[in-house]
């Protein structure tokens, strides 16, 4: 790897927490901190539980499908820090009150709910965490 590279790691690696991990391998790491890199990835790129791409577009997208009603999210973090991320992720429309990205963690405020759906969150808030580690590496 290249200098550039290896500061870069250890940049998102401070921005996760995870700074001390640095001289650990992959293979090495506990099997919890291999998967909220992957399992936020996995839930981006899933069009069923996190379905992002259905509206962005990812550089890394493992589909043949990709969205473009909402931006690109190649480079989102280096535009979003980890709390932005999180309150998009929660309720995007604290910050834009029409927008039509879901809110992955709010439970109040809907009409129509189905009953087995009300007063529960599309994703869990270890989802939404796990989705932002994914993201943060998107610079």
């Amino acid at each position: 790897f290249s200098e550039a590279q290896v500061a870069r790691a250890r940049e998102i690696m401070a921005e996760l927490g995870i700074e001390s991990l640095a001289g650990r391998r992959f293979g090495h790491l506990s099997t919890g901190e291999q998967r909220r890199f992957l399992l936020g990835r996995a839930l981006v790129h899933d069009t069923g539980a996190g379905a992002c791409i259905l509206c962005h577009t990812t550089p890394d997208n493992p589909l043949p499908v990709a969205g473009n009603v909402g931006p690109p999210l190649a480079g989102v973090g280096a535009r979003m820090n980890a709390g932005q991320m999180r309150l998009r992720l929660v309720d995007s429309t604290r910050i834009n009150r029409a927008s039509i990205m879901p809110a992955y963690y709010r439970v109040d405020g809907f009409s129509h709910v189905a009953s087995n759906y009300a007063g529960k969150p599309l994703l869990s808030a270890q989802q939404v965490e796990d989705m932002i580690a994914y993201l943060l590496t998107l610079r």
